[in-house]
């Protein structure tokens, strides 16, 4: 068997022990490249109040979270309509993670859900564990692997056709579905091919560091401490000091009396394609004006290029054009899986015809036709 051979039967293999995962894999991820947008049709209280608050009462908001969940670490979304949106929370706890919509003015709780029965916390779920925690965690970042394998392989079986298929040289067929799904399966996976091998690897380097944190060394677990007193009214108004250099995506409240708030955003000279909390400032709780903050680039490189695999992997960049083009692309791998095994089931079936027609001797006044 020559090696064109070889790689065609790895390619076609590949695809086929893979499709199932590849299926559900490729349709979660562009549906999460809309999270925000779903989590907004889905909860009423995160859409726009019809009349606008007339203040941010931030501390009213934390008193009445801490009230239910005085023992969870907290963090607050920030809201780019915050007087007419609500103020969103998250408590992690040991047992149980919360998410809370309060009103930004009366304080008053308008949504108490578990953190992970959101539409996007579900569809993310199953895209990194597969509900399976780190056996799926693991399973799935042999699946990167396979698809990069099955990405370069199909690369070299199709790399005569490439150029026709960039320049539309080469036609599609409608004559049959058998030539449709071949016509399709190949431009899609010569279009698609950079930017799914670009998130085959950056989601096998995200599972990598999920599985790392997992299988690390688990650290003792202390007794849980009530929340320090910490106003979040003078904090925000610290932060828009900062708003004309820093634009703050998240806050996260200390753990205790020694730890800063941390407010998780970015700088204005911070490059535009990294996550909006790509950049840290960092605030003590006794001294909300001595601020340090700490951009990206002065973080150490784990986290510098994990910041990078998070951008190029979500798209979280471009607004609405790259969210788009994400979908579609992110869309290939489902239709790749359908129609390598449509082509499949159609080459099995014409070689049981072929193997089952009996031999039968033609008349010898037919044999000169």
């Amino acid at each position: 068997m020559n090696k064109g051979a070889l790689l065609f039967r790895w390619h076609h293999w590949l695809g086929l022990v893979s499709g199932v995962l590849l299926l559900v894999v490729s349709l979660s991820g562009a549906a999460l490249v809309f999270h925000k947008e779903i989590d907004r049709a889905t909860f009423p209280a995160r859409a726009v109040f019809d009349q606008a608050a007339d203040s941010l009462q931030y501390d009213q908001a934390l008193a009445a979270v801490l009230s239910r969940y005085p023992y969870h670490r907290l963090r607050l979304y920030l809201q780019p309509e915050p007087y007419r949106q609500a103020l969103v929370f998250e408590a992690r706890g040991e047992e149980s993670q919360r998410l809370l919509y309060v009103h930004p003015q009366s304080g008053e709780v308008l949504l108490d859900i578990d953190r992970f029965s959101t539409p996007s916390r579900w569809l993310l779920k199953l895209h990194y564990t597969l509900f399976a925690g780190l056996a799926g965690n693991f399973l799935l970042a042999l699946l990167g692997l396979s698809m990069i394998a099955s990405l370069l392989t199909g690369l070299w079986v199709y790399r005569r056709r490439l150029l026709p298929v960039l320049l539309f040289r080469e036609r599609l067929s409608l004559k049959s579905k058998r030539t449709f799904y071949s016509g399709t399966h190949r431009y899609i996976g010569v279009w698609s091919l950079l930017l799914n091998l670009l998130l085959a690897v950056t989601g096998i380097w995200i599972q990598f560091v999920v599985i790392s944190a997992n299988m690390g060394k688990p650290s003792p677990v202390a007794a849980p401490k009530p929340n320090p007193v910490v106003s979040l009214q003078q904090l925000m108004q610290e932060v828009e000091e900062h708003k004309t250099v820093f634009t703050p995506a998240f806050i996260i409240l200390p753990a205790d009396s020694l730890s800063p708030l941390l407010v998780y955003g970015k700088s204005k000279h911070t490059n535009p394609l990294l996550p909006a909390y790509a950049d840290q400032l960092k605030l003590g709780i006794e001294d909300y004006n001595a601020a340090e903050l700490v951009l990206s680039h002065e973080q150490p490189l784990g986290k510098r290029l994990y910041a990078w695999v998070i951008a190029l992997h979500f798209g979280g960049f471009g607004g609405m054009p790259v969210k788009l083009l994400y979908c579609l692309f992110g869309l290939a791998p489902a239709w790749l899986s359908i129609s390598g095994w449509f082509l499949y089931l159609k080459r099995s079936k014409r070689k049981k015809v072929t193997f089952a027609r009996p031999s039968i001797k033609e008349p010898e006044h037919f044999t000169s036709i």
